[in-house]
């Protein structure tokens, strides 16, 4: 349910918060006030197309947020829940700014989003009932939707989307692998490069460390050589003997005073610094132990360095993945003899999945054949009300050759408007006005078994008087007991059934243009509705007229 709506700088509207209350509110005003201008700004707020003509003159952005509440363990709920929006329990705040170049920025519950999830949100919370949607109703997949939404039909709707998709991936692999035309040759081909491959048996790393261990091999007379001068510099040469001399330099220091503080940390050093060389003398003869010389090993190894790189090049690829190609080698020849068994276990499972859509499909079927007749029969109800007395309409149902997300049923409205004529097609049968009656009484059916809180009728009344204003107003009332209605309409008829009523105005001031919505209480309702009937000056007849109505509708 629609709680607040907050609009800022949005067309000729400056600042407005409106409390929404519950059940029906309708909103009236002289022609040109901007009696849509609510239904609008939900319509851009839940990611409607707008542009930066939208922002008030003089201004660099508008911003529009509505405060919305819903049932714990709904559709919204766990839409929230499903991208962690989910906040306050039972609340969402949807937010949506416009800047001047035209860009905008959604956010639900202070998180920014995309404007799809913005839309995908808003089908759960608001549904908006225009003229525009009776061009939808002339389609035959709007004639399903509602049919299935009548028939209570959106869990079955989901698991047979689910089963037609399963089928359809499912077969899309069927056919790519029935397309894939590998020949004896290249098979052959694949097995004897791999027989290469498993002959040199590359494994991953071992390129590294043949380079770094033929690095050793190929240098190791050089290394044990230097080794050798080393240790010789260390203490086996008779001339230079660097442990021999220091040691002699420790002896002079320790002739000098130990109190001095300086001639003790130079012992100290000196000290350290023969115990760190004896060290690095026994390192360097742990490192000569691993050098070998050994020419075997060595032509060993650049043997093996050679193949892999001439696998490389034939394979045309980097040495190092000569590992990673034994794998791709191996599922390619694995593949191609699975071929058969894999093309089984699809068809089976293509077979398993069709059947279990035909027999959805069929359920389905039977569930909108049940409930056709009586959707038929309600609207008619309505349009008999609505001034078209004879007006006959059916909801034919077609089965389709195709298998379809939504089943294989074709769904229509036809509709005959005079007696004895046979039923049509409402785009060749209807007229305007006709259509606009038919329109809005599959709305006011349909609107009744939806899972949407709040609807917003925007002027569906166009066309209408009299007797039938007051009867559409009338059921309008009912549906605001179960729902919350907004309806914008210019009938008083139909205003005088609403539970709330909100007048829309428009002002000059320091020449500029403002709008503003205010909730009448029962003696400026009088007047408005009044106005709405006289059109031209309020008299103390069209005042009494007024209060008829009130009196009527509240009956």
């Amino acid at each position: 349910m629609l709680s607040t709506l907050h609009i800022h700088n949005f067309a000729i509207v400056s600042q407005l918060m409106l409390e929404c209350p519950t059940k029906m509110s309708a909103f009236t005003g002289e022609t040109g006030a901007g009696k849509s201008i609510m239904i609008d700004a939900l319509s851009i707020l839940l990611g409607g197309r707008t542009d930066a003509g939208i922002i008030r003159p003089q201004h660099d952005k508008c911003e529009i947020s509505a405060q919305f509440f819903y049932d714990s363990h709904s559709q919204v709920e766990e839409f929230l829940a499903q991208y962690e929006y989910l906040e306050e329990p039972g609340e969402v705040i949807i937010r949506r700014v416009i800047n001047k170049d035209g860009r905008s920025k959604f956010f639900i519950n202070r998180h920014v989003c995309s404007g799809q999830q913005v839309k995908a949100l808003g089908q759960l919370l608001v549904h908006i009932h225009g003229q525009h949607e009776q061009q939808s109703l002339l389609l035959h997949q709007t004639h399903r939707e509602q049919l299935d939404n009548f028939a209570d039909l959106q869990a079955d709707k989901l698991s047979l989307k689910k089963l037609y998709l399963d089928y359809t991936q499912a077969l899309e692999q069927l056919k790519k692998i029935e397309s894939e035309h590998t020949s004896q040759e290249q098979l052959q081909l694949w097995e004897y490069q791999l027989a290469e491959l498993l002959e040199l048996q590359p494994e991953e790393h071992e390129l590294d460390q043949l380079y770094q261990e033929h690095h050793q091999l190929h240098h190791a007379h050089q290394y044990l050589q230097t080794i050798e001068q080393t240790q010789l510099l260390i203490d086996n040469d008779e001339q230079i003997n660097i442990l021999g001399q220091l040691h002699q330099v420790l002896q002079n220091l320790n002739q000098l005073p130990k109190d001095q503080t300086n001639i003790m940390s130079a012992i100290h050093l000196i000290d350290s610094a023969m115990i760190q060389i004896d060290e690095s003398r026994d390192e360097l003869e742990k490192f000569s132990e691993q050098v070998q010389i050994d020419p075997e090993r060595l032509a060993y190894i650049e043997q093996r360095m050679k193949k892999w790189h001439q696998l490389a090049r034939k394979f045309q690829i980097d040495a190092k993945q000569l590992p990673e190609h034994v794998a791709i080698l191996e599922q390619h020849i694995q593949r191609i003899k699975n071929k058969d068994a894999e093309k089984a276990l699809l068809k089976e499972f293509c077979l398993q999945k069709q059947q279990m859509y035909l027999e959805k499909a069929q359920s389905i079927r039977h569930q909108r054949l049940r409930f056709a007749p009586e959707l038929a029969q309600s609207i008619e109800r309505i349009i008999h009300e609505l001034g078209m007395p004879h007006a006959k309409l059916e909801v034919d149902i077609q089965p389709l050759q195709d298998m379809q997300p939504h089943g294989m049923d074709k769904v229509e409205y036809r509709i005959s408007t005079n007696p004895g004529s046979e039923p049509g097609s409402l785009a060749k049968i209807a007229s305007g006005g006709e259509l606009s009656r038919i329109s809005l009484s599959i709305h006011l059916i349909t609107a009744q078994r939806g899972a949407t809180p709040t609807l917003l009728f925007d002027e569906v009344d166009v066309g209408i008087g009299g007797a039938t204003a007051m009867k559409v107003g009338q059921r309008l009332r009912e549906l605001g007991e179960k729902l919350q209605i907004f309806c914008v309409t210019h009938q008083p008829q139909v205003a005088s059934c609403a539970h709330n009523h909100f007048q829309v105005s428009k002002y000059l001031k320091d020449g500029q243009t403002f709008s503003n919505i205010e909730l009448l209480d029962h003696n400026h309702r009088i007047d408005e509705i009044a106005r709405m009937l006289s059109g031209i000056s309020i008299t103390n007849q069209t005042r009494n007229n007024a209060k008829e109505l009130l009196d009527l509708a509240c009956s």
